[in-house]
């Protein structure tokens, strides 16, 4: 019988694919610049850099237009989803990662230009963005002009597609309508963010903001009593591990399996074996 230890430490809490970031969980450490791409880079015939005109230009971005980065697995996950859609061509990225110093001039420059209501809405505090994270993006329909604050990105044809797909390849839409007292965010069907799979269907099923679901494993999971995920023949475990008042877990297995860590960025990891 193979057995297999584990041990996490609090740095594991601030990092992963489902830490969670918003006015209440600040970031706590920005991707390093060796686990960005510049996804316009990889596929130029896929996504290619917008070539018409942005609504309310704003004058602070740190990069051109046509640099968008993300973590690479985020980057890759978006790639594969474009294609298996057939949104190629008829999707644009419009914006990705942000450092704080990029978010801080956004959130200064739409509060001079569209005033405090409407910044609050659309655009997250400094240090507060899930942009900072490497792990969203704004997206929109192929168009001559596209609003860079709030653009369209239509529900028809492989679009909708796109869409429906989304959670297969680990992306939620993470501001959608109703949740707004939750993520304190408006509604914005343009911005995806990466959390993968299957925390990512699990969510959309249930009808789930990363907030909720969150909470949801905080209270009702753990190594002794994981939530199990079954799809096609998968079967994978998922499990919360307090990290509150320790410096360290270690934690030992029957088995050897192969899994997934991420931090949640409010004081725990979440543990994602994949048992077939």
């Amino acid at each position: 019988m193979t057995f297999e230890h584990l041990s996490f430490t609090q740095e594991d809490t601030g990092k992963g694919s489902l830490i969670l970031v918003n006015c209440f969980h600040p970031l706590q450490k920005h991707p390093e610049g060796s686990q960005l791409l510049n996804i316009n880079s990889l596929q130029v015939e896929i996504l290619s850099p917008h070539k018409g005109i942005f609504e309310n230009p704003l004058t602070c971005l740190e990069h051109p237009i046509n640099e968008i980065y993300l973590q690479k697995q985020a980057a890759t996950m978006l790639l594969s989803l474009i294609k298996r859609s057939g949104a190629g061509g008829k999707i644009t990225a419009v914006s990705g990662y942000r450092s704080k110093a990029e978010q801080t001039a956004i959130w200064t420059e739409t509060l001079e230009r569209e005033g405090e209501a409407f910044t609050e809405t659309y655009v997250a505090h400094p240090g507060c963005s899930e942009h900072e994270t490497g792990l969203a993006i704004d997206l929109a329909g192929t168009a001559p002009s596209i609003d860079y604050i709030r653009p369209c990105l239509p529900r028809q044809g492989s679009l909708a597609s796109f869409c429906s797909l989304a959670a297969q390849f680990g992306f939620i839409i993470r501001y959608p309508e109703g949740k707004e007292e939750i993520t304190h965010i408006g509604h914005e069907p343009w911005h995806f963010r990466y959390v993968g799979f299957p925390h990512s269907v699990i969510m959309t099923q249930q009808g789930l903001v990363l907030e909720e679901y969150v909470e949801m494993l905080e209270n009702e999971t753990s190594p002794l009593k994981p939530l199990l995920f079954t799809q096609s023949g998968a079967h994978i475990d998922i499990m919360h591990i307090s990290m509150n008042n320790h410096k360290k877990v270690e934690l030992d297995f029957s088995d050897a399996l192969p899994y997934t860590l991420s931090g949640t960025n409010c004081g725990g990891v979440i543990l994602t074996r994949f048992r077939r």
